[in-house]
């Protein structure tokens, strides 16, 4: 199953300017969708079409990667992963989940 959003379960980078509810950003080294509702993330919008995968700083490797209960439904397999901020140039541990497509329970 291809999931084309992740959803964050907390938000991340940068204090809560007008950011669009789903962004483009660097997880793992690879370009990824984050949206921070489930709504927007099961609506499958690719905000990081066309950039390529190489276009993201090398993922790093996280401590302890945890996997955590879906905090709402329509959410599964969350866990951390590591988010490039390029506001300190590092990378973030971040909790995402992906989002349940619409047509599965």
């Amino acid at each position: 199953m291809a999931v084309n959003a992740l959803l964050l379960s907390a938000l991340l980078l940068a204090p809560a300017v007008a950011r669009p509810a789903c962004d483009c950003f660097c997880v793992d080294g690879a370009p990824r969708t984050l949206c921070t509702s489930v709504a927007e993330a099961a609506a499958g919008v690719d905000r990081c079409a066309g950039r390529a995968p190489g276009s993201c700083p090398a993922g790093v490797e996280l401590d302890r990667r945890q996997q955590y209960a879906a905090p709402v439904q329509g959410a599964a397999n969350c866990r951390d992963v590591g988010v490039y901020d390029p506001s300190v140039g590092n990378h973030r541990p971040i909790r995402v989940c992906d989002a349940v497509p619409a047509d599965r329970p």
